[in-house]
């Protein structure tokens, strides 16, 4: 009896895995044959323009390249993978990069299944089931195949889950990488401050005080220096609001945006609903060392979409349905079932939370399909894929010209490119 059972969990197990592998196979097939060699809108900007410049300037000057702020951030992180990139190849090839990004993505995966087996070693597979359908869902299809986006985005959850994994692993070596990655954190994004500080809180609440210690100091050091020489007035500011009028639809649509454009707002409450009464049930289980990183985790992804809502607020709610931020809402959704599971393990509930979410990326798969189309066809029909004003048409053409005499990047060669 003993070894049937032993057979069946080991059968239950192989089709799990099965499973998860599904999403990850179909995000890698889709992106694989949609990623264009194209630049879309912000790329011009914030690689093309910088890489132009970059060879003629001086030391000091390519050292300040990487901490210019762009909008409204400072993207270290990301510059720094362009950086390589251009100079390991010598040029910018945006195709190359919108695989690599999906380097990124598989390792805030590997972090976020390492983070759930700890804190469920018994039905670790099915949580990962779920965020493994959430994390691939093809709805992303803008960071997925939009290198801004997708490096940005990809970028700061990466830096964000493994700076917590250097911290809360056992082993005091790590606290040195921990603390050069929180720092890359802060400079990586607005809401890289907001990563750190969870760190911060993470460190604080596991009560290791070499970790504490580095981590405060790292924060309230570099926090500050972020906003040295910091533009305010910049172009996106417009958009900021603290009329919660504005912000908090624009937050809750966000957050509920696993569950389509019709449906996000309504999802969005029941998903704050859910995320208190979980919370409250755990409220004397915060300060277990397996749990704190996932309340941490979920704290840095509601307080991003937060941060997001505020400075985003003022634009038209359809904006905050947007592709680029569905990260941090499906990360979220995973934790929510991770923390239900722990206290609901019955295998009905787990098997209809995993078939609940089967459904879920069903539905968002045509979608998905039909966004990667949009993405391919407008920035093979539309000579710059930039904002469709005659001035901004014009602006991305002069530094397309740009990039093309400085060897960095020549676009007319690119644009019979087709499917791969």
């Amino acid at each position: 009896m003993a070894m049937a059972f032993s057979n069946k969990k080991k059968y239950l197990d192989f089709l799990l895995i099965g499973l998860i592998c599904v999403p990850i196979f179909l995000h890698v097939k889709t992106v694989y044959h949609f990623a264009l060699n194209l630049p879309r809108e912000d790329d011009y900007d914030s690689i093309l323009n910088i890489f132009s410049n970059y060879n003629k300037a001086s030391f000091s000057d390519r050292i300040a390249f990487m901490f210019q702020q762009q909008g409204e951030h400072r993207a270290l992180f990301p510059k720094l993978l362009l950086l390589f990139h251009f100079l390991i190849f010598g040029n910018i090839n945006f195709r190359h990069i919108i695989l690599f990004d999906m380097l990124l993505l598989f390792t805030a995966f590997g972090v976020l299944v390492y983070f759930i087996k700890k804190a469920l070693p018994d039905s670790w597979l099915i949580a990962t089931l779920i965020l493994s359908l959430g994390l691939f869902d093809l709805n992303n299809f803008e960071n997925a195949d939009f290198v801004c986006a997708g490096i940005f985005n990809y970028g700061i959850v990466m830096l964000f889950l493994l700076t917590m994994f250097c911290y809360t692993h056992k082993n005091n070596k790590l606290i040195i990488p921990a603390g050069m990655l929180q720092v890359m954190l802060i400079y990586s994004g607005g809401n890289g401050m907001v990563g750190a500080l969870f760190i911060m809180l993470c460190t604080i609440l596991q009560n290791a005080p070499k970790k504490y210690i580095t981590s405060i100091a790292l924060f309230l050091i570099f926090t500050p220096l972020y906003f040295y020489h910091f533009n305010f007035a910049n172009p996106n500011s417009i958009f900021f609001t603290l009329d919660a009028s504005k912000f908090l639809p624009y937050f809750f649509t966000a957050l509920g945006a696993n569950f389509r454009h019709d449906t996000s707002f309504f999802a969005g409450i029941a998903i704050c609903g859910v995320l208190f009464v979980l919370l409250y049930v755990f409220r004397k289980q915060w300060r277990n060392p397996a749990t704190i990183p996932l309340v941490c985790i979920l704290g840095f992804m509601l307080m991003s979409l937060g941060i997001m809502a505020i400075f985003r607020g003022k634009l038209p709610l359809g904006n905050a349905y947007s592709s680029r931020y569905l990260i941090y809402s499906h990360i979220m959704l995973s934790v929510i079932f991770v923390f239900a599971f722990i206290k609901i393990s019955v295998k009905p509930f787990l098997y209809f939370s995993a078939i609940f979410m089967l459904f879920v990326y069903y539905f968002n798969y045509q979608p998905g399909i039909s966004g990667f189309e949009s993405f391919y066809y407008s920035m093979k029909n539309n000579e710059y894929s930039y904002p469709p004003s005659p001035e901004g048409q014009a602006h991305a053409k002069q530094i397309a010209i740009e990039a093309c005499k400085s060897g960095v990047y020549c676009i007319e060669k690119h644009r019979g490119e087709g499917f791969k």
